[in-house]
């Protein structure tokens, strides 16, 4: 018994660290790359372009997964971050050369990519881990919390870093940051592995129609297409925020989206002690109608207190819709398809990202970054009415 309870701990301090260093590099990647296009051209148009093109390759996460699901939960967490070491590397060699932006921008579409597939392993690999050992979604929110605390970490140190030291130097401390990720991950004994020839599991096909035959895992999807699109150019509208209304650099915004990591890791933290006793439902709901509140208030920003006030506020409520619609799913899918649905289901949830940055972006070009924030904030409280028909029962 005793043993036992140390194997466990063993891996759950392996697992942690693992998404600690893989969320910490992630954040701080989406700053650099940014920051450094900004730099180097010095046009909000090629941030843009940037994020356009970042969300276009996720869509194809799914036939990836596809290829890897019978190496598991852990080859795809290890694999991925180990792959994202060395497109850092290669970005850090390149990035004083005149194709140095091109190519941050190329690779910021594999990137994508593969924060997918890690996101995807590491959610489903919870229920494998944490057997017998509490209720789900209290785990999914220690392991959101701590997805978010490193997060926090990552961006607001990337900030700092990038006008400090520069971009190389924060390039290649991003790639360092995913191989002791790779690392954590290799050595996890934990792992969630699907055969897809036995009859009992599902492969893709039949995940596709557990999906179609599901009204609840439609419902679903349907939401967080409508979400994903409004929230697809965050990044870039938080840049621009802080670039043109806020006249300030890489260190502000550091902060800024420290501030939105922050309000994850409460809200998260607040999730793990309300799950189970509060329906996932009114949490969802909660969730959706603040976030549209606060992107609306946010349009008026014009000092930067209040505009990180506002943006930890935003990461709360964003964490309430993060960790229930994760404990939603891992409620609803059934446990011998689990990675593949839950991969699919990721995936498809991405489909709407293109769209929403192509569209938003495009606005914020041709307009204003308010007009932008107040159409983001209407276009998740049109979320909130279509929430309020949802079934919360499983099918």
């Amino acid at each position: 018994m005793k043993s036992n309870t140390m194997y466990f701990r063993r891996e759950i301090i392996k697992y942690l660290s693992s998404v600690a260093f893989s969320s910490a590099a992630n954040s701080a990647s989406a700053l650099a790359i940014y920051w450094y296009v900004l730099k180097m051209t010095g046009a909000v148009s090629m941030l843009v372009l940037a994020g356009v093109l970042q969300s276009l390759p996720s869509i194809f996460a799914v036939g990836v997964a596809a290829l890897a699901n019978k190496k598991g939960s852990r080859f795809l967490m290890y694999t991925s971050d180990g792959m994202r070491a060395v497109l850092f590397l290669l970005i850090t060699l390149f990035s004083t050369m005149s194709i140095g932006v091109w190519l941050a921008i190329g690779i910021n579409m594999i990137l994508q990519v593969l924060e997918q597939l890690r996101t995807s392993a590491t959610t489903t690999v919870i229920p494998e881990m944490t057997k017998g050992k509490g209720k789900l979604g209290s785990w999914v929110g220690i392991s959101n919390t701590i997805t978010a605390l490193f997060e926090l970490v990552g961006i607001t140190l990337s900030g700092i870093i990038f006008d400090k030291f520069g971009y190389q130097v924060l390039f290649l401390i991003i790639a360092l940051t995913f191989v002791a990720a790779s690392l954590t991950s290799y050595f996890l004994s934990v792992n969630y592995l699907v055969s897809e020839d036995e009859p009992s599991n599902f492969n893709m096909l039949g995940a596709f129609k557990h999906i179609y035959r599901s009204k609840t895992l439609l419902g679903i999807i349907t939401l967080s297409i409508i979400v994903n699109f409004a929230f697809a150019p965050l990044d870039v509208v938080l840049t621009a925020l802080v670039h043109r209304v806020l006249n300030s650099g890489a260190t502000v915004y550091g902060f800024m989206d420290g501030g939105l990591m922050a309000g994850m890791i409460a809200g998260s933290a607040i999730f793990s002690l309300v799950a189970g006793k509060w329906h996932i439902k009114p949490i969802a709901i909660v969730g959706f109608t603040g976030c549209g509140a606060v992107l609306i208030i946010l349009a008026f920003a014009d000092n930067t207190l209040f505009a990180i006030a506002e943006v930890i506020v935003l990461g709360s409520l964003m964490a309430f819709i993060d960790s229930s619609m994760d404990s939603w799913l891992l409620e609803t899918v059934p446990e011998n398809g689990r990675i593949t649905i839950f991969t699919t289901v990721t995936a498809l949830f991405t489909v709407a990202t293109p769209l929403g940055t192509a569209f938003l972006g495009y606005l914020l070009n041709k307009t204003s970054v308010s007009i932008v924030l107040i159409t983001m904030g209407v276009l998740i409280l049109g979320a909130v009415l279509y929430a309020t028909r949802l079934r919360e029962d499983y099918d």
